[in-house]
């Protein structure tokens, strides 16, 4: 806890160092690691705080930064509102980077569905099925190529296995199936060796 609370104060200096998003994020899963009642949810809501402060934003073009490594965190918190109000707080700022960035590509997935996982972890089942939601239509809109729809999906798919909503699941994952299926030269052969192996 020390050398945690040592290395933050740190972390507090640097903020306009553009490599700094990564080391929050480290903070973050140590934080997570340490899962004490009080600990855990303090170390978070410093973190929480340094992401959200507009006058020293993380990740550069002025806007901050938000680690997956901090939304996965809150995600594993054992106090729901906690957990949830914090989420909320994250989202907000990640919507509106990715809003101002035009960016709908595996950034923007990735991070969708490493919300809608948290979330469905806290037992939010409205805001994870709103998440995986955006997340499928960004999918179906999506020019990328078959091998960068192949990773989309899995995170997507691996998210409604915590939504808690089993006919939304289901539903969910035969569209993923289906896309998969007809998406053009998708086939075991043409799969490079990781992704045989994460499937």
């Amino acid at each position: 806890q020390s050398l945690l609370e040592k290395a933050t104060d740190e972390l507090a200096l640097t903020l306009s160092n553009r490599f700094t998003g990564g080391a929050l994020g480290d903070l973050a899963e140590a934080y997570a690691l340490i899962d004490d009642p009080d600990i855990t949810p303090a170390g978070l809501a410093t973190l929480l705080e340094l992401v959200t402060n507009a006058d020293l934003p993380i990740g550069g073009n002025g806007r901050p930064f938000v680690p997956i490594e901090l939304i996965t965190a809150y995600g594993q918190l054992g106090d729901a509102a906690v957990a949830n109000e914090g989420l909320s707080k994250l989202l907000e700022i990640t919507l509106n980077r990715l809003d101002a960035e035009g960016n709908s590509g595996r950034f923007s997935l990735e991070k969708l569905s490493a919300f809608a996982t948290a979330y469905g972890k806290q037992y939010n089942v409205e805001a994870a099925t709103q998440l995986l939601t955006q997340s499928m239509a960004l999918v179906r809109n999506s020019d990328k190529n078959y091998k960068s729809r192949f990773y989309q999906l899995a995170d997507i798919a691996a998210a409604y296995g915590y939504l808690g909503d089993t006919a939304a699941a289901e539903q969910g994952l035969a569209e993923i199936v289906e896309i998969v299926q007809t998406t053009d030269s998708l086939s075991a052969a043409d799969l490079p060796a990781e992704g045989l192996s994460e499937a």
